[in-house]
């Protein structure tokens, strides 16, 4: 599957910034299951942008604006191919978990982060839930179901520093933290789990596109699979990668400083478009 991607975010300041200094990660990254084709950042007041790769993998654009501005608009432009992922095995038995070389290979993605830190609600539900389970997958899956059933899918109830305890007591929430709660279960059960920053395209003129965030769990000897909470599915063609983290702060989309008065606002709009490859 291939997509053209348009993302804009607009910063408007009460008074004007003197000066913003900014890392964006909002372009998709080339990694074994899609390439980016084209991409391009803007940035108006116009800036000279600075493409990197974070240690994680994540393409980072970083701009400063060092003049007087009353706004910041940023645009990605990208066109993005999707191939099939791997299907997610079946029959691994959960004491492969147990390896020495997968436990020192995925140590950093075992270990709780600080958007991702359970607390003895999240711990006794991790216990809960398929304790006698052998199989690797149908275990995170297990899990995957309980954060569904646990906490709604309500907007505006949390916010980007919502901890998992807040959520699991609440009951409501967001992908972001649906996402957080799976990760933090995962780890408890011994899986390495990482949360993954993207776009859900679930419509082929662009229609229902949003930004999202979902799971990838690790399962000894084949690598990383997709989890949900969420979606419920594991439909990965309509899923384009933007980057990957121990959680949300490890791939926020805008991180920045700027001078200036406090208040300011935030519009984002994306829009995906699939198009059909043109034969050379």
């Amino acid at each position: 599957m291939r997509y053209d991607i348009r993302y804009c975010c607009a910063f408007t300041y009460e008074q004007p910034a003197a000066e913003s200094h900014n890392e964006l990660r909002a372009c998709p990254s080339t990694d074994e299951d899609q390439t980016v084709l084209h991409a391009r950042v803007v940035a108006t007041p116009s800036a000279r942008v600075l493409t990197t790769t974070d240690y994680w993998g994540t393409r980072v654009d970083a701009f400063g604006v060092r003049a007087p501005h009353e706004g910041l608009e940023v645009v990605v432009e990208a066109t993005v191919e999707v191939t099939d992922r791997p299907e997610a095995p079946t029959g691994v038995p959960v004491a492969a978990l147990a390896d020495q070389a997968f436990l020192a290979a995925h140590r950093e993605l075992l270990a709780p982060s600080a958007m991702a830190a359970p607390d003895e609600a999240a711990v006794a539900l991790a216990e809960q839930v398929a304790p006698d389970a052998k199989d690797v997958m149908g275990l995170a899956t297990a899990l995957s179901g309980a954060v569904d059933d646990r906490v709604a899918h309500v907007p505006g109830v949390t916010e980007v520093g919502t901890s998992v305890a807040d959520v699991l007591a609440e009951g409501s929430g967001v992908c972001q933290d649906r996402a957080h709660l799976l990760v933090a279960l995962a780890r408890l059960r011994g899986i390495p789990a990482r949360y993954v920053s993207g776009y859900l395209c679930a419509g082929p003129t662009g229609q229902d596109t949003t930004t999202h965030a979902w799971v990838e769990v690790a399962v000894p000897g084949h690598g990383w699979h997709t989890l949900d909470p969420s979606d419920g599915s594991v439909d990965n063609q309509h899923r384009i990668v933007i980057g990957r983290g121990r959680d949300y702060a490890d791939v926020p989309p805008v991180r920045g400083t700027y001078i200036g008065g406090d208040a300011r606002t935030l519009e984002v709009a994306v829009d995906i478009t699939e198009v059909t490859p043109v034969a050379g």
